[in-house]
């Protein structure tokens, strides 16, 4: 799984990316909130939207919603699990990642 993400967010692995408190651009590998956990526990949620069954999650932005890598579509997106099957912003990493930053306002 690890191996699909872009080289962008596997640079800061093992250890992750908190770019603010509670803010992890990108999830530790492992650990009660790393990726493969996160991963796991929401795949078994009864209401997981199989649309999203390709996504790497590997990011949250400390306010229920979590960044992932879709790896056939080369972009990342941003998803509130209460947003049901689709993402509310999909991009570059970069550009997801400065709009978290941003206050969720487009950077200009």
């Amino acid at each position: 799984m690890i191996d699909r993400l872009p080289s962008e967010v596997r640079s800061h692995l093992p250890g992750g990316y908190e770019a603010s408190q509670g803010v992890w651009l990108v999830l530790p590998i492992s650990g009660s909130n790393g990726i493969s956990e996160v991963n796991a526990f929401l795949r078994s949620e009864h209401w997981y939207p199989p649309e999203l069954k390709e996504v790497i999650w590997f990011g949250d932005d400390g306010t229920g919603n979590f960044i992932g890598w879709k790896s056939d579509d080369a972009h990342a997106v941003l998803w509130n699990p209460e947003d049901g099957p689709e993402p509310w912003k999909e991009g570059g990493v970069s550009d997801i990642w400065k709009f978290i930053l941003n206050g969720y306002v487009d950077a200009t």
